[in-house]
């Protein structure tokens, strides 16, 4: 095991973008930016021992910085939309940056995914770890409460990638941190991901508003969203339903079952490369990459297409303290927040 630093460039700002590159003794790779926590690289093998990068990114700063759907980030303070840009914690109301329309979206303006954090290396005889620190000071972004946040990617010689999150805070506030990774486990970004077969463990599903924040929780049996079983993501897409009319493909939370393992599971039948995620969070937001197209350029400037990558974001059910269907959930100054998810490559 090995991590290997490299220089990714400067911010606008001046500010010194490193990558880490987690190497495991089989020669496999996940690449780590200290910009937003950044997922840059994952190299996996095919079913023939090709190696290719199966995550969607840049090769340089100025891209992230410009250009990006917050491809590979930590998203957060909160993943996903909170309506109307605001949320109440008992009798306090607090106002959060609109950078969505009427709504607020992954954090706010200068949320996360564009903040620089503190690492630390860790590299044992089967793992090799970077943990990501990060102290959100008090209404940063409209958010109550210091939170300390610690974000640690351990990867190891089963090419098994685990993402944990925790924070404190000292004023009750609330949080949802998800990773934002595109995956498209070909390795050739000029295609798409609708030929990869998805599995998702999930009985239900949230639907959608117009502003795509939620609006109801609907059984996924009889509709497209049933990946109960495995099937193509492209199956249905295209089908003449109001939900997937909305966002031009999905973009939607799914209810996991939390007993079943692993929850999520995508498969590219072509290359063989295999991917099984474990989560202990609630949901698992769905995103087909409706809205890429050939502005982003990745790697080697190579243009995209839409859904290029697919987007399988564990969190806690969206905007909870707005969507009276599920529990609300806050982080009070004498508790954790603590979740971790799973990534394992196969062939």
């Amino acid at each position: 095991m090995n991590i290997v630093k490299g220089c990714f460039g400067k911010t606008k700002k001046g500010e010194t973008v490193t990558k880490y590159t987690l190497v495991n003794d089989h020669g496999y790779s996940v690449s780590v930016l200290n910009y937003g926590g950044i997922i840059n690289e994952i190299l996996v093998p095919d079913r023939h021992g090709i190696i290719k990068n199966v995550v969607l990114g840049y090769n340089n700063i100025v891209d992230y910085e410009e250009n990006a759907p917050y491809f590979g980030c930590i998203t957060g303070r909160t993943a996903g939309r909170i309506k109307d840009a605001t949320f109440s914690i008992g009798e306090d109301t607090y106002v959060l940056g609109k950078n969505d329309g009427n709504n607020n979206l992954h954090g706010g303006f200068n949320a996360l995914d564009k903040t620089i954090w503190n690492i630390t290396e860790v590299v044992e005889k089967d793992v090799a770890m970077v943990s990501l620190n990060y102290m959100s000071p008090h209404l940063e972004e409209g958010y109550p409460g210091n939170v300390d946040i610690i974000v640690s990617y351990k990867w190891d010689n089963t090419n098994q990638l685990s993402i944990s999150y925790r924070a404190t805070t000292d004023q009750e506030t609330i949080i949802n941190l998800t990773n934002h990774s595109y995956f498209n486990l070909s390795g050739d970004f000029s295609t798409d991901i609708l030929d990869h077969t998805l599995q998702i463990e999930a009985d239900r599903f949230i639907q959608l508003r117009k502003d795509l924040t939620p609006e109801d929780i609907s059984e996924v049996k009889d509709t497209p969203f049933d990946f109960r079983v495995a099937k193509t993501i492209g199956q249905d897409i295209n089908e003449n339903n109001r939900q997937l009319m909305i966002e031009n493909g999905y973009d939607h939370p799914f209810i996991l079952d939390s007993i079943k393992r692993p929850q999520i599971t995508l498969a590219h039948e072509r290359s063989g490369r295999k991917l099984s995620i474990t989560t202990d969070e609630t949901c698992v937001v769905c995103y087909t990459g409706n809205f890429l197209n050939a502005k982003f350029k990745a790697y080697d400037e190579v243009p995209l297409k839409k859904s290029a990558g697919v987007c399988l974001e564990t969190q806690y059910y969206p905007d909870s303290q707005n969507f009276k269907l599920v529990p609300s959930k806050t982080l009070k100054p004498y508790e954790a927040y603590l979740t971790v998810t799973s990534y394992h490559f196969t062939n």
